[in-house]
């Protein structure tokens, strides 16, 4: 179960191992399955120059993962550039106090960062469609750049 869940999470959800043409090997798999974070780092993605699209995750709950994966594989091919994204495991306590910071009630939970005034907002579970997320992530971006002017 774990490695499915870890599976789905790295290789759908992920900008760098989305890329990779080779078939991706148990053994990188369970590389990742202890890992705090996949993706930029929280830190850094805050202080970059581009929007942060955040999610925290549990890796033991298949199902919400499963959901969500569709709508992650469109954030990292249709707005790669556009976005900085990380996944947070909240099985590590700093992001699990991190998610309870950002009142993440359930999991997987999408938050979309403006690095530049540092204000966030949540994405509605219902959203986690690409459709629907393609059109909050346009709106978003639009949003950032036109507060720059």
């Amino acid at each position: 179960m774990r490695i499915i869940t870890a599976f789905m999470v790295i290789f759908l959800l992920t900008a760098n191992i989305a890329r990779c043409e080779e078939k991706i090997s148990f053994e990188k798999i369970r590389e990742y399955l202890d890992r705090p974070y996949v993706g930029m780092n929280y830190h850094d993605a805050l202080r970059a120059d581009r929007p942060f699209a955040l999610v925290f995750a549990d890796p033991k709950d298949i199902f919400s993962i499963l959901r969500f994966a569709p709508a992650g594989e469109m954030l990292v091919k249709e707005f790669d550039g556009k976005y900085n994204a990380a996944i947070l495991s909240v099985k590590d306590d700093y992001n699990k106090r991190l998610a309870e910071a950002f009142h993440a009630k359930r999991l997987p939970a999408l938050y979309l960062i403006d690095t530049k005034t540092q204000t966030y907002m949540a994405v509605n579970s219902r959203d986690y469609t690409p459709n629907k997320l393609r059109i909050i992530l346009n709106d978003y971006l639009s949003e950032c750049s036109s507060e720059e002017d």
